[in-house]
């Protein structure tokens, strides 16, 4: 189970039994929303650091045969 799904467990459980305060259940939900935008983001950086690694190295790839060809 994902840290995100026991999140979301924890505050559904916590919502529906009512031992935790209004507040305290306010503050989690917002943190749980704040994370999850954090996560997205970077989610978000990593596919475009991904792309960039693959380019980057298709143009070694690239370099690396020219240099064969004039060595």
């Amino acid at each position: 189970m994902s840290n995100f799904s026991k999140i979301v467990v924890v505050t559904a459980l916590a919502g529906l039994t009512a031992c935790v305060p209004s507040k305290q259940f306010q503050e989690l939900k917002e943190k749980n929303v704040a994370i999850c935008n954090e996560r997205d983001s970077i989610k978000s950086l990593n596919e475009d650091l991904t792309v960039q690694t693959t380019e980057l190295e298709a143009k070694v790839e690239e370099l690396n045969r020219k240099l064969e060809k004039e060595a």
